[in-house]
């Protein structure tokens, strides 16, 4: 008998035996990571109306593991390794809530967390802006007038397209009493 292999041939044996081992190992390491976890599931939901809290946040403290609630504020939390775990479940305006537990391999471990609302009270707001002299000034002229007044600074009025204050008057938006008369024949009198 006369054997001969080629490359193609070698190729072929490599691809036949290494393949199917390196699947048959990830099979395998994967199914022991399998059993040797549990798993954290349960619900969120508002305490006094039983309302779900959709996108609560549930963490296992002081791990990288967490998850949020669903619609139905429902959650799950697979692969978490065997052991004692404090969770903790967050949603704004509610107060945070934190159980112990323990998880077992092949077992789902069942917390059900109900949020009550709470209130913060927030200090005080300094709010920052700018005014120009001319603003400001208008502003309070206009504020502590005994009579409607609408007072408009001149860096007001360089915002306008019109040239001066008689064009802005003038406009047909502006309401007939209070344009101003036109003064554009007695104005060219004396030019």
């Amino acid at each position: 008998m006369n054997f001969s292999f080629t490359k193609i041939d070698h190729y072929s044996l490599l691809k036949c035996t290494v393949v199917p081992l390196t699947v048959l190992l990830m099979l395998i390491s994967n199914s022991s990571f399998a059993q040797a976890s549990g798993k954290i599931a349960g619900k969120v939901i508002e305490a006094t109306s039983g309302t779900p809290l959709i996108g609560a946040n549930i963490v296992i403290l002081n791990t990288t593991w967490g998850t949020a609630a669903d619609k139905q504020g429902n959650y799950t939390i697979a692969r978490v390794e065997p052991g004692n775990y404090q969770i903790k479940a967050s949603f704004l305006g509610y107060q945070e809530k934190i159980i112990d537990v323990t998880v077992r391999a092949n077992e789902t471990v069942t917390v059900k967390f109900e949020l009550q609302e709470t209130l913060t009270e927030l200090g005080s707001v300094v709010v920052y802006g700018e005014l120009t002299r001319g603003q400001a000034k208008s502003l309070n002229e206009q504020k502590n007038s005994a009579n409607i007044k609408n007072v408009v600074s001149s860096e007001q009025f360089q915002l306008f397209p019109d040239r001066n204050a008689a064009e802005t008057a003038a406009r047909p938006h502006v309401p007939p009493h209070l344009r101003a008369p036109d003064l554009t024949a007695a104005c060219s009198a004396f030019s």
